[in-house]
């Protein structure tokens, strides 16, 4: 019996990401913690700076085109020789961007670390768009075991190499390594485990009209995201000093423990699984069981932070990282709020609703961000605003989707 279910659960594709997910965290999450103690938190604050700085630079040229690849069948057959095309010359595009931005930096006096972290980080995440893609190929045809062997192979090898980097001074460089290595692996494994003769077609306009459209509401989907999760991380480093940038992003990536442990079923095979539900009611019934149990458990992940969060951080980050307390304990409850956010964008993509996913959660951004004509600049502030835009569009999709299924 137990050999059966199994079994069953191998064949899910919610259990290969699952099982990626909690080996990431394990291993990532110890890794993370030696760095911590190593490394200066005033380096974490110009290396979050920096790569969020590129993040929102690479916005013209992040198409995304892997989404259509999990999402629609055609882009997993005869459509991908134009998606891998368009990917190549997208990545080119990227490329010259950030040595734009960088230079830019350069020359108007920013920080020697911040324009050097956008051109190292930024380089890394255009050469990546490569090995990503292969990989929404995979998760297109609920292959994701492979994703597991990468958050197996990534944090040791990143550890080998960073680590030593880190006790010997050079902290920022030990961050921006970590991104080059995980470019490195990512392409080893992807590439091993997809085989298919990938194009070497050129650019042509037949080319653009069989991507343009469903990709440029793709491209919007990603500006919003980039604005939702990067451009908060900006802002604080606008107006506050690089140790809060450095306290404001640990706390975003360390306080939903819960939905880091639950991700994958908000995630891509939620996407994937959504996608291949034909009955409406169905797709609602496994939203909302999934909805319930991500809430659940944010719920008593936010409590713990609330009540003990000082006695966490210190246990786990050490007291260099004491002045975050204050920021875990805004964000203690953001599992929940996550899960909700890419529950529902999962559904929207898994349905094809890629134009009005980027309307509601770009309205949604607009409504919150005016709050900031009334509100004083700070990072609990913008930790604040942060998770109510999140609300907003979460709710915004679940509404539409609701209507259209009346309808």
């Amino acid at each position: 019996m137990l050999q059966s279910v199994f079994k069953r659960l191998k064949s899910s594709p919610s259990f290969w990401q699952t099982m990626a997910n909690y080996t990431e965290r394990i291993w990532g999450f110890a890794y993370s913690l030696i760095l911590a103690r190593i490394i200066l938190p005033e380096y974490f604050g110009v290396f979050a700076f920096g790569t969020g700085i590129a993040q929102l630079a690479s916005i013209l040229t992040r198409w995304e085109v892997g989404n259509l690849v999990r999402s629609d069948v055609y882009y997993q057959e005869e459509g991908f020789d134009s998606v891998w095309t368009l990917t190549k010359i997208l990545l080119l595009a990227e490329i010259l961007v950030i040595i734009v931005v960088a230079s830019a930096c350069a020359f108007f006096g920013m920080q020697q670390g911040v324009w050097i972290t956008i051109l190292v980080s930024g380089f890394a995440n255009a050469i990546d768009k490569l090995p990503v893609l292969l990989r929404s190929d995979l998760e297109g045809r609920s292959i994701f075991k492979h994703n597991l062997t990468v958050k197996v192979l990534l944090p040791p090898c990143a550890a080998l190499i960073t680590i030593p980097m880190a006790l010997m001074g050079f902290g920022l460089w030990a961050l921006l390594a970590s991104a080059w290595i995980g470019v490195a692996i990512n392409w080893f494994v992807f590439r091993r485990a997809n085989r298919r003769v990938l194009s070497k077609g050129k650019f042509t306009f037949t080319l653009l009209q069989k991507v343009i459209k469903p990709s440029f509401w793709q491209w919007v989907n990603y500006i919003t995201y980039i604005v939702i999760t990067r451009a908060d991380k900006v802002t604080v480093g606008a107006v506050q000093s690089a140790k809060d940038v450095a306290y404001y992003n640990r706390s975003f990536n360390y306080a939903p423990l819960s939905f880091i442990g639950l991700g994958a079923i908000a995630g891509v095979p939620a996407i994937v699984a959504f996608r291949d539900l034909e009955d409406p009611r169905e797709k609602w019934k496994i939203f909302f069981q999934r909805a319930s149990l991500l809430v659940i458990a944010g719920i008593v992940n936010g409590i713990l932070w609330i009540f003990w969060g000082e006695e966490l951080v210190l246990l786990l980050f050490g007291e260099n990282w004491k002045a975050a307390v204050p920021y875990f304990k805004v964000f203690a409850f953001f599992g929940s709020v996550q899960g909700l956010y890419y529950l529902a964008g999962a559904i929207m993509q898994g349905s094809k609703k890629y134009k009005q996913q980027g309307l509601i959660t770009g309205a949604s951004i607009v409504v919150a961000g005016v709050s900031f004509l009334f509100i004083p600049l700070s990072g609990m502030m913008i930790a604040v605003v942060l998770q109510s835009t999140m609300l907003l569009a979460a709710a915004g999709m679940i509404i539409y989707l609701l209507r259209e299924t009346r309808n």
